[in-house]
């Protein structure tokens, strides 16, 4: 047992309500595993704040009205412990806002000056369906944010006369630089019931947290310029293809004109084009604005797993002509993909409600992924189906100008099982979760276990 105990950084918090039964379910950043506590044990577990032996702990969770045992004290942390939650001591300090892969705003010099490149004839238009607010595990908020927020009024759960569990830290049980909101079944703490922003509604756009109002917009310098795409995880996405208007993805020129805090992605100096094999950043930027200004509509999915291929052997080719599509080079990762979905699935369904979004995306998607795996027709007539070919291409040009995969995984693996994602979306169809192809992304997210 370590001698002053906390909760570790890598261990992410959050506040539930499932069915409507208050749960805590502490993630594991490192493996995606979760373990539930009640609310009550995460309150104790708040009082080991890394300065506190056991005795100061219980003695802390005495003074705020927790009484307890020593014994039932020791079997909580023993318990995280056990987990690999824990760690020993005071925290190190403010989470750092700059890593070697990534940034947050307002960054430095000379990122700051850095232009930012959006996805060429592209405009957003939101429909305010609010899907996006209904999917996401950490709706993260920054000090700033939890100020405006405060000022237009917090949505609170019953009960909660002073606004205790309205968030919990975003990071380990009291870091309180950033905190992550509530869920209700899924949903945003904070969205109505005709799913529109409480916060934007009481006080107006600027009372959304940053993170909220950037979205679905995504950024990654790639060492010449911040490439601005989309995150093809939202209806408004596709939808706002066939729209005229609708806003840009970014406000300015330079990173020093985007909100903060934002997270800017860093490619590294050499990127995994293969297994094995990895050509400079700047040759894999050129690459990535080459290709996305020539995918068209036509044969989409057969020149996306033909490029994976030539990625593959390790050649950075322009968007190539379509081939006939082989079924044996998708087999692999749509098998890779119906098993990730199925261990999130019942992942989910161990814990969350069956009106909760996430949920019925995963289990969605982990059955319609596992019967193109197990079915020859049904795969023949997901490879013959064009019916979502435009959406398609946005998605392919969005994620290879955006550099969605470059850094994540190595390129040809990636743009592989963007093509299997893409099959699968094609054997959905129009559902009532949505558009395919965003419901397939977003089921994907923080689909670890």
């Amino acid at each position: 047992m370590k001698l002053r105990p906390r909760l570790a950084d890598h261990a992410l918090a959050r506040r539930h309500v499932v069915d409507g039964e208050e749960v805590v379910v502490i993630h594991d950043a490192r493996d995606g595993s979760l373990c539930r506590l009640e609310p009550a044990s995460f309150a104790l577990l708040a009082c080991a704040d890394g300065t506190r032996e056991l005795e100061g702990i219980a003695l802390a969770a005495s003074r705020a009205g927790l009484y307890t045992r020593l014994g039932e004290i020791t079997s909580l942390l023993s318990e995280l412990e056990a987990l690999g939650l824990l760690d020993e001591g005071v925290e190190p300090g403010p989470m750092p806002t700059e890593r070697e892969d990534r940034v947050e705003t307002p960054a430095p010099e000379p990122l700051a000056s850095r232009p930012l490149e959006a996805l060429p004839s592209y405009r957003l238009s939101c429909t305010g369906a609010g899907g996006c607010c209904k999917q996401y595990g950490s709706v993260a908020l920054s000090a700033d944010d939890v100020s405006r927020g405060e000022r237009a009024g917090f949505a609170r759960l019953p009960g909660d006369v002073r606004g205790e569990r309205v968030w919990l830290p975003l990071y380990g049980a009291v870091r309180t630089e950033r905190v992550a909101m509530t869920t209700v079944d899924g949903r945003c703490l904070q969205l109505l019931d005709d799913d529109r922003c409480g916060l934007e509604a009481r006080g107006g756009h600027g009372a959304k947290p940053v993170g909220c109002r950037s979205y679905p917009a995504t950024f990654v310098d790639d060492g010449e310029q911040v490439r601005v795409s989309v995150a093809c995880e939202c209806d408004c996405v596709f939808e706002s293809r066939a729209r005229s208007g609708g806003a840009p993805l970014h406000p300015g020129r330079v990173v020093a004109d985007l909100e903060a805090p934002l997270t800017i992605r860093r490619l590294p100096p050499q990127v995994a084009v293969a297994p094995g094999t990895g050509a400079p950043r700047h040759e894999v930027a050129a690459w990535s604005r080459l290709v996305a200004g020539q995918v068209e509509k036509d044969g989409v999915l057969e020149r996306l797993v033909a490029l994976a291929a030539e990625l593959e052997a390790g050649r950075l080719v322009p968007w190539p002509a379509p081939t006939a599509l082989s079924e044996q080079r998708l087999l692999g990762p749509l098998s890779a993909l119906a098993d990730l979905m199925e261990r999130a699935a019942r992942s989910a369904e161990g814990w969350r409600s069956e009106r909760d979004r996430t949920r019925v995306l995963r289990r969605l998607v982990a059955d319609r992924a596992r019967t193109l795996v197990e079915s020859a027709d049904s795969r023949a007539a997901a490879f013959g189906d064009p019916s979502w070919c435009e959406d398609e291409a946005l998605a392919v040009r969005a994620t290879i100008f955006g550099h969605h995969v470059a850094g994540e995984t190595d390129l040809a693996s990636g743009l592989g099982a963007l093509a299997a994602r893409l099959v699968v979306a094609r054997a959905l169809g129009r559902t009532a979760v949505g558009h395919p192809i965003a419901a397939v992304m977003a089921a994907m997210r923080g689909a670890t276990g």
